[in-house]
């Protein structure tokens, strides 16, 4: 329901749901989706302090857990809000970890980013 929400950009349906969600908040994959589900929810409201505050929470989860996929995903996010210097460890630290798993289309898709092809940003 939240990936779906993210997806669509239904940032409102998803700020609904989050409480919801939050219920099982002790699960450490569920808290790291949430944290970045939130993130993406503050930014959208221009809270754009706590949205990076809360994805970079988020990105730590993952870690945490070892999930290098949903790390890639956030540090591709975290690459669109922060400083310009920072961006291109960000996305070169989720290319790397796309490439590792096998994930071609999102690795494809960072390296253009990165290349400077803006013609498939956001794209999936």
């Amino acid at each position: 329901m939240i990936e779906a929400r993210l997806e669509s950009k239904d940032f409102a349906g998803l700020e609904s749901v989050l409480p919801l969600a939050r219920r099982l908040d002790e699960i450490p994959f569920v808290h790291a989706v949430c944290d970045r589900a939130e993130g993406l929810v503050r930014t959208a409201a221009g809270d754009k302090a706590s949205g990076v505050r809360l994805l970079r929470g988020a990105l730590q989860g993952f870690e945490a857990i070892r999930v290098p996929f949903e790390s890639a995903r956030t540090r591709e996010m975290l690459a669109g809000l922060i400083e310009v210097e920072d961006r291109e460890a960000f996305l070169a630290a989720a290319l790397a970890a796309y490439e590792e798993i096998g994930a071609r289309p999102h690795a494809e898709r960072v390296r253009r980013e990165l290349e400077g092809d803006p013609s498939e940003e956001g794209a999936e």
